[in-house]
């Protein structure tokens, strides 16, 4: 007779999964450059001096998705450009 194997989460799998409400912050070239369609324009490099946020507060984000019960944020800051 064959054992069956049963997969149990891990206490932190467990966690995370009872946080409930979560956020993914994309934060990506069209940002600063509305007129790149990354479905259009694939290998396009953008000048990477566009990408320079002079007032970003990642804190003041932080702060209010906390507020609105966020409980965990994953932040990608490239995906397709």
């Amino acid at each position: 007779m064959d054992e069956k194997i049963i997969a149990v989460p891990t206490k932190e799998q467990i966690e995370w999964s009872s946080c409930e409400l979560g956020a993914i912050l994309h934060l990506d070239i069209e940002v600063f450059e509305p007129e790149y369609h990354f479905r259009e324009q694939w290998g396009y490099v953008p000048d990477s001096g566009i990408f320079n946020p002079k007032s970003l507060n990642t804190d003041q984000w932080v702060k209010t998705a906390s507020d609105a019960g966020i409980k965990y944020i994953v932040l990608v800051a490239k995906h397709c450009s």
